[in-house]
Protein backbone atom coordinates (compact mmCIF):
# COMPACT_ATOMS: atom_id res chain seq x y z
CA UNK A 1 0.00 0.00 0.00
CA UNK A 2 1.17 3.70 -0.91
CA UNK A 3 1.00 6.48 1.47
CA UNK A 4 -2.20 8.13 -0.51
CA UNK A 5 -2.43 10.75 2.52
CA UNK A 6 0.57 11.88 1.59
CA UNK A 7 1.13 12.29 -2.81
CA UNK A 8 -0.74 15.02 -3.90
CA UNK A 9 -3.18 14.37 -6.98
CA UNK A 10 -0.90 16.14 -9.34
CA UNK A 11 -0.82 12.53 -11.43
CA UNK A 12 -3.74 11.34 -11.20
CA UNK A 13 -3.00 8.33 -13.99
CA UNK A 14 -0.89 6.90 -11.80
CA UNK A 15 -2.66 7.21 -8.89
CA UNK A 16 -5.94 5.68 -11.07
CA UNK A 17 -2.96 3.22 -12.13
CA UNK A 18 -2.20 2.09 -8.24
CA UNK A 19 -5.66 1.94 -7.61
CA UNK A 20 -6.66 -0.44 -10.36
CA UNK A 21 -4.03 -2.89 -9.70
CA UNK A 22 -5.15 -3.07 -5.99
CA UNK A 23 -8.41 -4.03 -7.37
CA UNK A 24 -7.04 -6.25 -10.27
CA UNK A 25 -5.19 -8.20 -7.22
CA UNK A 26 -8.18 -8.37 -4.99
CA UNK A 27 -10.38 -9.95 -7.93
CA UNK A 28 -8.14 -12.14 -9.12
CA UNK A 29 -8.27 -13.71 -5.21
CA UNK A 30 -12.03 -13.55 -4.99
CA UNK A 31 -11.88 -15.26 -8.61
CA UNK A 32 -10.12 -18.08 -7.28
CA UNK A 33 -11.89 -18.70 -3.74
CA UNK A 34 -15.27 -18.30 -5.88
CA UNK A 35 -14.05 -21.16 -8.06
CA UNK A 36 -13.90 -23.28 -4.64
CA UNK A 37 -11.37 -25.19 -6.35
CA UNK A 38 -8.85 -25.05 -3.63
CA UNK A 39 -7.50 -27.55 -0.84
CA UNK A 40 -8.67 -26.00 2.75
CA UNK A 41 -5.32 -24.55 3.61
CA UNK A 42 -5.08 -22.86 0.02
CA UNK A 43 -8.40 -21.43 0.58
CA UNK A 44 -7.50 -20.08 4.43
CA UNK A 45 -4.28 -18.40 2.68
CA UNK A 46 -6.39 -17.10 -0.07
CA UNK A 47 -8.92 -15.88 2.72
CA UNK A 48 -6.09 -13.98 4.72
CA UNK A 49 -4.99 -12.33 1.21
CA UNK A 50 -7.82 -11.14 0.40
CA UNK A 51 -8.84 -9.63 3.62
CA UNK A 52 -5.00 -8.03 3.67
CA UNK A 53 -6.11 -6.38 -0.08
CA UNK A 54 -9.30 -5.57 1.59
CA UNK A 55 -7.91 -3.59 4.70
CA UNK A 56 -5.35 -1.71 2.56
CA UNK A 57 -8.09 -0.31 0.16
CA UNK A 58 -9.99 0.45 2.62
CA UNK A 59 -6.54 2.48 4.44
CA UNK A 60 -6.42 4.26 0.62
CA UNK A 61 -10.24 4.84 0.54
CA UNK A 62 -10.36 6.96 4.10
CA UNK A 63 -6.85 9.27 2.60
CA UNK A 64 -8.43 9.71 -0.36
CA UNK A 65 -11.57 11.29 0.99
CA UNK A 66 -9.62 12.64 3.65
CA UNK A 67 -7.87 15.11 0.67
CA UNK A 68 -10.74 14.90 -1.42
CA UNK A 69 -9.69 13.07 -4.38
CA UNK A 70 -11.92 12.33 -7.40
CA UNK A 71 -10.96 8.58 -7.22
CA UNK A 72 -12.62 8.39 -4.17
CA UNK A 73 -16.30 7.56 -4.99
CA UNK A 74 -15.43 5.20 -7.91
CA UNK A 75 -13.43 3.63 -5.91
CA UNK A 76 -15.23 3.08 -2.76
CA UNK A 77 -17.92 1.48 -5.00
CA UNK A 78 -15.83 -0.76 -6.70
CA UNK A 79 -14.22 -1.55 -3.38
CA UNK A 80 -17.74 -2.13 -1.70
CA UNK A 81 -18.51 -4.84 -4.46
CA UNK A 82 -15.12 -6.58 -3.55
CA UNK A 83 -15.95 -6.58 0.31
CA UNK A 84 -19.97 -7.86 -0.56
CA UNK A 85 -18.33 -10.90 -2.53
CA UNK A 86 -15.57 -11.37 0.00
CA UNK A 87 -18.27 -11.47 2.56
CA UNK A 88 -20.52 -14.22 0.49
CA UNK A 89 -17.65 -16.37 0.43
CA UNK A 90 -15.77 -16.31 3.11
CA UNK A 91 -19.93 -17.35 4.67
CA UNK A 92 -19.99 -20.05 2.29
CA UNK A 93 -16.67 -21.20 3.43
CA UNK A 94 -18.21 -21.54 7.10
CA UNK A 95 -21.18 -23.56 5.87
CA UNK A 96 -19.02 -26.17 3.87
CA UNK A 97 -16.94 -26.17 7.10
CA UNK A 98 -17.54 -29.80 9.22
CA UNK A 99 -18.39 -29.30 12.63
CA UNK A 100 -16.17 -30.52 14.96
CA UNK A 101 -17.23 -33.84 16.67
CA UNK A 102 -17.43 -34.37 20.11
CA UNK A 103 -16.18 -37.54 21.38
Amino acid sequence: MSDLSQSPDSNPYSLGAYLSGLLCLLEATLLQLEMNDNGAERRADRLWEARLDLDCGLADLRALEARGSSHAAKFGLQLNIMKERLAAVERAAALSTPAPSFP
